[in-house]
């Protein structure tokens, strides 16, 4: 009975091992192909946006210019600072996305901008952030909001506003989650439908990153936590542990 059951451990062990190998092979292979995709098209000129569907540019750039609806400015947070404004010694500092509405100079309407990250204490102890007047000109790539699990969702059946809550000290309202129909309410930008985009610098922008909203590096942008080099040492891994299954599985089969 217990020869029995080693081998039905063993044997399932093994193949589940193997498969799971053969599946971070195959996420290897995806991911490289995203990775060079991503490097190829950060590496693009920007490009106006002027009538052009993002949705189908992963990482292109886009270069718009607009004036900012400051009075329509929302945060969404907590979040860490971008990658590159993290040095090796930070303790993880919190803040908040600035999200505001961009009305286009070539009249196509209004595009909300992720304008970066300020920090949290800025926003308790309602410090500035620099919130330019005149016409500006940005480079931003198409932002994801978080659709992965609609928290925002979850809770409204229990809470009547819970997506958002205000600092009475600051006055500025703002959201826990990227819910894009709670961003576009909020900012008065229903009807528009706009796109998101990430705002990143201007290779002719001598910009000081001790400014805020903190912008980040476009070599950065939309890097994978998981890399290729990761997803082949999950894959050795599994399979030499497959292997390794299968030897003991082959030992109970020809045990006499």
């Amino acid at each position: 009975m217990s020869q029995r059951l080693g081998k039905t451990f063993y044997g399932s062990v093994s193949a589940g091992s193997f498969l799971l190998g053969l599946w971070e092979i195959r996420c290897y292979r995806r991911k490289k192909t995203l990775v060079d995709k991503r490097l190829e098209e950060l590496s693009m000129d920007p490009i106006e946006l002027g009538k052009y569907n993002p949705k189908g540019f992963n990482f292109q750039r886009f270069l718009v210019r607009g004036k900012w609806r400051h009075e329509d400015e929302i945060l969404v947070g907590p979040r860490e600072p971008p990658i590159a404004n993290v040095g090796s010694n930070s303790s993880n500092p919190q803040g908040y996305y600035v999200i505001t509405p961009l009305e286009r100079s070539d009249r196509e309407g209004v595009i909300l901008v992720n304008r970066g990250w300020v920090p949290k204490h800025f926003v308790k102890q309602s410090l500035p952030w620099e919130k330019p007047t005149e016409n500006v000109e940005i480079v931003g790539i198409t932002f994801e909001p978080d659709r992965e699990f609609d928290v925002s969702a979850l809770f409204s059946k229990i809470l009547d506003e819970p997506t958002f809550f205000w600092n009475a000290s600051s006055l500025q309202k703002k959201l826990f989650w990227m819910d894009k129909a709670a961003i576009e309410a909020e900012t008065r930008t229903t009807k528009d439908s706009p796109i998101i985009l990430q705002e990143t610098f201007l290779e002719k922008e001598k910009r000081n990153q001790t400014e805020f909203p903190l912008k980040p590096n476009v070599s950065t942008v939309g890097e994978f936590k998981t890399t290729p080099k990761t997803h082949i040492v999950y894959a050795i891994s599994l399979i030499v542990f497959s292997e390794v299954t299968f030897y003991k599985f082959l030992k109970l089969i020809f045990r006499r």
